[in-house]
C-alpha cells in the first residue's frame, strides 16, 4: 500500500505542479498582454496629444501669420 500510495502522490504532485505551471504561464502571457496593451494606449494617447497641441499651435500661428 506504501507503495500505492507513493505512486498516487507523484501523480498528484506531477499533476498539480502542471497545472500550477500552466496557470503561471497563463497569468505571466496575460499580464504581459494587458501591460503591451496598457503601454500601446499610452503611446497612442501621447501621439493624439502631441496632434492635438501640433494641431492647435499651427491653427494660432498660421491664423497670426497669415493676417
Amino acid at each position: 500500500t506504501s507503495k500505492g500510495a507513493d505512486k498516487a502522490w507523484d501523480k498528484t504532485k506531477s499533476v498539480s505542479e502542471k497545472g500550477w505551471d500552466a496557470t503561471k504561464h497563463g497569468t505571466e502571457k496575460g499580464w504581459n498582454a494587458t501591460k503591451n496593451g496598457t503601454v500601446d494606449a499610452a503611446h497612442k494617447v501621447g501621439e493624439w496629444g502631441d496632434d492635438a497641441g501640433k494641431g492647435i499651435k499651427n491653427t494660432f500661428s498660421g491664423g497670426s501669420t497669415k493676417q
